[in-house]
């Protein structure tokens, strides 16, 4: 973000099935090159399988309170990250989600491990 805030790198594309709200006059890729492109980073926190639901839900709480704190959320921008928080079902699906679609380009393209 500070290198295209600065003017030494133009944004060209955004990755995300979205405009990026800090950068609203850049394209996303599906918009100006390859429709149906999408692709994020995301990060997330993961508990042992058998952590109790009270504990997942705590944790849960915390994260999202400091998620939404104006200072986190404004550092986080700076840095280009909009942050999304999901709850321990919306995060799960977001994971069997995303092998499903990048084992499909996986095989599609053939790729075997090295």
């Amino acid at each position: 973000m500070p290198f295209v805030e600065q003017g030494k790198v133009k944004a060209l594309g955004v990755s995300t099935a979205q405009r990026f709200p800090l950068l609203p006059q850049v394209p996303t890729v599906a918009e100006n090159a390859v429709p149906g492109f999408e692709t994020a980073n995301w990060f997330g926190i993961v508990a042992p399988a058998r952590v109790s639901s009270d504990v997942i839900a705590r944790v849960g709480q915390a994260i999202r309170e400091v998620t939404e704190l104006p200072d986190v959320q404004s550092r986080m921008s700076t840095l280009g990250f909009s942050l999304d928080f999901r709850t321990s079902d919306q995060f799960r699906e977001l994971i069997v989600r995303d092998h499903q679609k990048y084992g499909m380009i996986i095989r599609e393209a053939g790729i075997q491990p090295g």
